[in-house]
């Protein structure tokens, strides 16, 4: 008796994906022709044009007219599987989850997320949840399109609540979360002592920037809220004030403009040799336009520098001084910790620190301070190298 059409199917998409495997396809690669892989495998011509169009679709090949099929990625992944429809299942595919909304920290880490899964030749699938319920249907989702393992990126305070532990405890799928979240340390993507170490090696860097520009005085800027989202930034403020004998002076301000105003009255003394480091760009912006408005003279009178380069910190008067947030390296330590499930590894993977990019805009004061070759000398003295699109002068 002969096999039925979807037996065939199968066993031909099976066997190309075999071949490419097995026989040094490397992506790039021309295919033999339609009719060479139907004398090959023993079928009909319209059961390989299926299947290579299969492939097609799923991105193992791609077709270029009349130039023929080309191997587009490696298969060493991949397998065929039966199922009620086939498909093409990769065994290294990975879901993203984002809650509750889109953010612009989310949207920069998600994009080096699938930079860093192209390099690793994983597959992501992403989604979006406003809520725990919404949460859970985006997880039974990444479980029917067969994710191995899932990350999770939400604000810290999410964390903090009966039903975030109880979604925590009932996910189906291995787990790596992008936050810090005490109880649950085996499910972040780095060990807990390393995840003040951008805090910490960011505030030592603008502590020692400033000091070497010669400020006498290095306040620190951040906004008060419940959350208390700058602790760790604010204690390494406080360390770094400490080892260079210091006082230390720390003004966090409600969304209140006249929170902002009466910081800087309380600065007034300190004009010309006052430098501020900020929780972030959001919050260096703040001070930079309430300062303005209150005919402060930037960056001569009082120096700036914020961190994540938030797309707006640019465009302020004068442009913001920042410190880049490591995107790409996050991405990494969450794609390694969830191959690490895969591969059922219980410890972490090694983790190289990269050194921190920094933007030198105006807002710093250092062009007024020293010169261009000096500034860029002295980065990597400080442990920092120039961002790629630090302006030239």
């Amino acid at each position: 008796m002969m096999e039925s059409e979807p037996f065939v199917y199968e066993k031909v998409l099976n066997a190309i994906i075999a071949m490419i495997r097995d026989e040094g396809f490397v992506p790039g690669s021309k295919l033999p022709g339609v009719r060479s892989l139907a004398q090959k495998f023993g079928c009909n011509l319209h059961t390989v044009r299926k299947a290579i169009m299969f492939l097609g679709e799923n991105g193992v090949v791609e077709s270029q007219g009349r130039l023929g099929n080309f191997v587009r990625c490696d298969t060493s992944h991949l397998i065929g599987r039966t199922q009620s429809r086939l498909q093409v299942v990769s065994l290294r595919r990975i879901g993203v989850l984002l809650f509750p909304a889109v953010s612009e920290f989310s949207t920069s880490l998600l994009i080096e997320l699938q930079r860093e899964a192209g390099r690793l030749e994983l597959q992501l699938e992403h989604h979006v949840a406003a809520d725990w319920e919404g949460a859970m249907q985006a997880v039974r989702a990444m479980k029917r399109s067969n994710c191995r393992a899932m990350i999770f990126v939400a604000e810290r305070e999410r964390f903090l609540t009966d039903a975030a532990r109880a979604f925590l405890e009932s996910v189906p799928l291995p787990l790596v979360l992008g936050r810090l979240v005490t109880g649950y340390e085996e499910l972040c993507y780095e060990p807990r002592e390393l995840y003040s170490w951008f805090d910490r090696d960011t505030v030592y860097f603008q502590f020692r920037y400033f000091r070497a520009l010669g400020f006498g005085h290095i306040a620190y800027f951040g906004r008060r809220d419940e959350e208390g989202k700058g602790e760790t930034h604010f204690r390494c403020y406080c360390e770094c004030a400490e080892e260079f004998r210091r006082a230390p002076d720390g003004v966090f301000a409600g969304p209140s403009p006249a929170e902002v105003d009466a910081a800087l009255a309380g600065w007034e003394c300190r004009r010309g040799d006052l430098a501020v480091i900020c929780y972030d760009d959001i919050e260096a912006m703040r001070l930079v336009i309430a300062a303005r408005k209150s005919g402060w003279k930037l960056p001569e009178e009082m120096a700036v520098m914020g961190v994540n380069n938030f797309a707006f910190s640019q465009y302020v008067d004068p442009p913001l001084s920042t410190v880049l947030f490591p995107y790409r390296y996050m991405a990494g330590r969450m794609l390694k910790r969830a191959l690490d499930f895969l591969e059922e590894r219980e410890k972490f993977s090694e983790a190289a620190l990269p050194q921190l990019e920094v933007l030198i805009r105006d807002s710093c004061c250092g062009r007024l301070r020293r010169s261009e070759s000096e500034l860029r000398r002295l980065l990597p003295q400080l442990g920092a190298v120039p961002a790629p699109d630090m302006p030239e002068r």
